[in-house]
């Protein structure tokens, strides 16, 4: 099992999925003003506080003095923790420091062993390199502070300038570590800069994709990861959610589709939607929920009955009861027999189709209740709004989103924003509680869970086939 350091910045230890690989080496690297000197001082200051871990400060331009006077409006004591050997800073030429580096018993090998240290930030590898004639010579003085550093087994925060070669590689400290994190300062609302940090690697340990916010505080910096948006907290209260049975999903959804939300499914004709929306019901039925389904103009009843059937549930004994209902906006039923347990509503137009809609679905929501049932249902709006027209699309959608929040019935609409007039796909999105993207790229399908109650933004997820069920699986 892989150890890990926390860094003890909050929110950075989430994006790096429990902090720094211990041990390992670390680049830091961004702008001047970006907040490197505050975050390896913050990373040094939780470890000699709050775990017992000494750390060394090694910087090449600045004095100790300066250092302390910076750091003392975060309300960090530098002075204090020197005189309980918890922590150092020293000021060092890098030219003595590559020569110390490079020969036995140096006087900064004799202060890590002294101190048993455990963490160490050095500032900056940028002028390391400047003493370094050449990329070979400078190669070779890294990977020994490198190795150097792996013996004394430190986990270690190398501070660097943004740089890359004339051919824009990478720097060859980017390739030596075995981590990098990026401070930027991007434009923002054209009159501001929002600072970012970016983890680009790290080796051996999974981490959150993409940049993040930060901000730096009163007690040092605050990060605040892309996946994370304003909570609905009215919706995490509730105790239970429905999983989708695709593991990775209900993940990301933590644990499954709230009851009571609205969810949309945002695809097109390329995706194959219709295993995770069969995986989504059925779990549902095995929870021994109502279940109302609109048929889709790719799928008829007969279609409809045996793709069910591969899930292992009781199909045709869920329609006899009354639990599984059907609607069917197309003239296309094939046995006399289906007609009890699908509502026939092919033909109808306008008004005429969302009142006997409306009635249907009364008669559903009825029945559950006085059985203490709930209900998930499922409209494809994008299907009624090529026949019916997007208004008649919007109006189901309101209409139901309304009954949704009055009586706490989960719904699911199968939609294509892409095709649709942004006006109302805006109008879909703002309303509903969670939206999960799929769609095909080339060759690969991918899923995203573009909104959730939890405020949750996943990176697209690979869909894999497999042959049990849900059969696919999210990668």
């Amino acid at each position: 099992m892989n150890m890990t350091t926390v860094t003890g910045i909050p929110g950075l230890d989430y994006i790096l999925n429990g902090g720094i690989p211990t041990h390992s080496q670390v680049v830091l690297e961004g702008a001047p003003g970006t907040g490197k000197t505050t975050l390896g001082m913050q990373f040094l200051m939780h470890g000699a506080v709050s775990c017992g871990e000494s750390g060394l400060y090694i910087t090449f331009e600045e004095l100790p003095a300066m250092i302390y006077r910076s750091m003392e409006s975060f309300g960090w004591n530098i002075r204090e923790l020197e005189r309980q050997n918890k922590l150092q800073v020293i000021c060092i030429s890098p030219s003595v420091f590559m020569n110390e580096m490079m020969s036995a018993g140096s006087t900064v090998s004799r202060i890590l062993e002294t101190m048993s240290c455990r963490r160490i930030v050095i500032d900056s590898v940028s002028l390391y390199k400047q003493f370094a004639e050449e990329a070979p010579s400078f190669r070779k003085a890294f990977y020994s502070l490198t190795n150097l550093l792996r013996k004394f087994q430190i986990t270690s925060l190398l501070i660097s300038e943004n740089q890359s070669s004339p051919e824009g590689e990478a720097p060859v400290e980017h390739y030596v570590a075995d981590g990098v994190i990026r401070l930027s300062l991007k434009p923002f609302q054209s009159e501001y800069r929002l600072r970012k940090l970016e983890v680009l690697k790290m080796r051996n340990s999974k981490f959150l994709e993409g940049e993040h916010a930060y901000r730096i505080m009163n007690n040092g910096i605050y990060v605040l990861p892309t996946m994370t948006m304003v909570e609905e907290m009215a919706m995490n209260d509730k105790h239970d959610r429905l999983s989708t049975g695709i593991e990775m999903l209900d993940r990301a959804l933590g644990g499954g589709i709230p009851r009571g939300s609205v969810f949309a499914i945002d695809t097109n004709s390329r995706a194959n939607y219709r295993y995770m929306l069969n995986s989504i019901f059925t779990k549902a039925m095995e929870s021994n929920v109502n279940c109302v389904i609109q048929l889709s103009s790719l799928t008829n009843v007969k279609q409809f009955m045996a793709m069910m059937g591969k899930y292992n549930i009781p199909i045709r004994e869920l329609l006899e009861d009354g639990r599984l209902q059907l609607i069917e906006f197309y003239k296309r039923l094939e046995t006399p027999e289906s007609v009890d347990w699908v509502s026939d509503l092919s033909g109808l137009q306008g008004e005429q189709l969302l009142d006997s809609l409306n009635m249907v679905i009364d008669k559903c929501t009825k029945n559950a209740a006085l059985e203490g049932k709930e209900m998930m249902l499922k409209f494809d709006l994008y299907s009624i709004a090529n026949e019916q027209g997007i208004q008649a699309a919007l109006q189901l959608f309101r209409q139901e989103h309304k009954r949704a929040l009055a009586e706490g019935h989960t719904y699911v609409f199968l939609c294509n924003f892409s095709e649709m007039q942004p006006e109302a796909a805006s109008v879909i999105k703002r309303s509903c509680s969670g939206v999960i993207r799929t769609w095909v790229d080339e060759v690969y399908q991918y899923v995203q869970v573009v909104k959730s109650p939890l405020g949750r933004i996943t990176p697209p997820m690979m869909v894999e086939n497999i042959e049990q069920i849900p059969y696919i699986r999210l990668l």
